[in-house]
């Protein structure tokens, strides 16, 4: 499957309040439901979507892609019989940074499968990311040893008193963190495939 032609191009995203990949399809397609959305910016739309619980297959590209709203990173994949899929996530959500902290670990060569997920945690407070598994295996952050409790990969850590930080201040340093992370990507990962074409159209926005 060519990723240069918009009519068979698969994009898959991320329905962050409901914690499932989400594919446009034209009307009538089986098994599609329809949705109403509202973009951050005010716009009205419908939707016709099937929906996933998980998607699965070899990696075949990893890229960005820098959208209307934000970078967003681009995992293709070959499903087997359903061709080539694109996940599309927003770098600047849960799902999209969640995935970018595990790349490093994900063997190139092996079967993944990607499983998003949206919940109340025990503490009240939500829960969003992408589960990451190959074979028996649950792929862990790369840039966080939790046996020692210390960052890896040069991940960067607060600086300064904590205690004394406002929300701008962790905003600041979760911003410089994610670019981190992309920055890692892009030199360590992205570099091991073609790439998908940057005037193609992401579609990986979270509404």
């Amino acid at each position: 499957m060519s990723l240069e032609s918009k009519e068979l191009k698969k994009i898959i995203t991320v329905l962050g309040s409901a914690g499932d990949f989400r594919m446009s399809v034209p009307e009538g397609t089986e098994g599609a439901t329809k949705r109403e959305y509202e973009t951050s910016d005010g716009k009205k739309g419908t939707k016709t979507e099937l929906a996933f619980k998980s998607v699965g297959g070899k990696i075949s590209n990893v890229d960005f892609f820098d959208g209307d709203y934000g970078k967003n990173l681009m995992v293709t994949l070959d499903a087997g019989d359903d061709g080539a899929v694109t996940v599309s996530l927003g770098c600047s959500t849960p799902f999209g940074e969640d995935v970018l902290k595990k790349l490093p670990n994900i063997d190139m060569n092996e079967h993944v499968v990607l499983t998003p997920y949206a919940f109340e945690g025990d503490n009240g407070k939500p829960m969003k990311g992408v589960s990451i598994t190959q074979g028996d295996v649950k792929i862990k952050n790369a840039f966080f040893d939790y046996d020692k409790k210390k960052n890896l990969l040069k991940y960067p850590a607060p600086e300064g008193d904590t205690s004394t930080f406002d929300a701008d201040d962790w905003k600041m340093f979760f911003t410089t963190a994610r670019k981190h992370t992309i920055k890692y990507a892009e030199e360590n990962i992205v570099i091991q495939f073609g790439g998908v074409k940057k005037t193609e159209l992401a579609d990986g926005e979270d509404f």
